[in-house]
């Protein structure tokens, strides 16, 4: 009996193993505003190939000092957000400091043998705010343009005003749909979230991106598949992998914090004004409406007073409801917090309460 020439199944998976290529490890962290202890400890703790920053970095140091550990460990890649314009210290520092040749605005870059391309920055109505419909319109089409219009006084160091050095240009957009990638990073969101933009879905789709990251929002939210691709928001201060999981949970944003709390102590101390509407076909006790102009008032009303919000606890519920949607005793219908990911989820899923 002949021997087969392919060998044993067994030795055949080992050598299966051993050449299959192993998939890189990349990191993507949402709006980091100043604060890089987590990106320092991510670094450090799972040693991946490359970090993606997705804009908000607003680094108060020399970037050396600031992610001296993980640029030891790692490559460090970014976009700009809208706020990395903000002063000259932060231009200086990310533009003109050690990460000057990581940065990924609109451009795409070979990262580990994965094609990624980067769109920093966010839409403004002085130089273009896209429609939804399938007209482009804009004002300036390039910062060169731009730049010629503005006049001499408003220019910054004889260039681009510096505030639009991480605005979107409608030839940023066209520059990129020319080339081809397998993964689009973006400051702003697609039309999955509801700030989002279609103007970023069809970049995609031209491109023939399969899946996205973007930021900005400061929501963790899983999308899931949405016009053919895989789209991911990563949160304030969360870090997720090339699929999604996360590496280090996203935080509620504090201002976000103070803005809910302060709207619910006020509701609290402003109850809603209400009208008899009849009485209990059971219990005889009376039942109250609280009352709006101009609409059928409702029975139902609930208000729970906001808990102390904090990253520890896995999630916390805050709720008011008033289904006339009054908008003064209602700042939300119906609102479901996850902490623990700093996300807003089930906001139109009533059916929870």
């Amino acid at each position: 009996m002949k021997k087969s020439k392919t060998g044993s199944p067994v030795k055949n998976q080992e050598n299966l193993r051993k050449n299959k290529k192993k998939s890189p490890v990349i990191l993507f962290c949402g709006d980091i505003h100043g604060d890089f202890d987590h990106i320092n400890e991510v670094a450090l703790k799972f040693q991946p190939d490359a970090l993606i920053l997705l804009g908000d970095i607003q680094p108060d140091a020399p970037i050396e000092e600031l992610l001296g550990p993980a640029l030891e460990t790692t490559k460090i890649w970014w976009i700009p957000g809208n706020h990395d314009t903000d002063t000259d210290e932060y231009y200086d520092r990310l533009w003109l400091g050690p990460l000057e040749k990581y940065n990924l605005h609109g451009r795409v870059a070979d990262i580990c043998g994965v094609r990624i391309a980067g769109l920093g920055g966010v839409f403004r109505g002085q130089v273009w705010m896209p429609e939804k419909d399938s007209k482009i319109r804009y004002n300036y089409y390039s910062p060169q343009q731009l730049t010629r219009r503005v006049g001499a006084a408003h220019l910054w160091r004889g260039g681009l005003p510096r505030r639009h050095r991480s605005t979107i240009f409608p030839s940023m957009v066209a520059h990129l749909a020319t080339q081809k990638a397998d993964i689009l990073v973006t400051h702003e969101a697609p039309s999955c979230h509801p700030k989002g933009f279609v103007m970023i879905d069809r970049l995609a789709k031209a491109m023939g991106v399969k899946t996205m990251f973007h930021g900005h929002q400061h929501e963790d939210r899983v999308y899931g598949t949405w016009d053919g691709r895989i789209v991911r928001a990563v949160g304030f201060r969360g870090v997720v992998d090339m699929k999604g999981r996360i590496m280090m949970p996203s935080i509620v944003d504090p201002r976000e914090t103070v803005r809910l709390v302060d709207k619910f102590t006020w509701s609290s101390r402003n109850p809603c004004p209400r009208v008899l509407r009849g009485m209990h076909p059971q219990n005889k006790t009376k039942v109250w409406a609280p009352v709006q102009v101009g609409v059928e008032p409702c029975v139902e009303e609930c208000r729970i007073p906001a808990p102390e919000l904090t990253r520890g606890s896995l999630s916390a519920t805050l709720i008011a409801i008033n289904r006339n949607r009054s908008r003064e005793y209602a700042a939300f219908r119906c609102l479901r917090m996850d902490v623990s990911r700093g996300s807003y989820v089930g906001k139109h899923h009533k059916e929870e309460y």
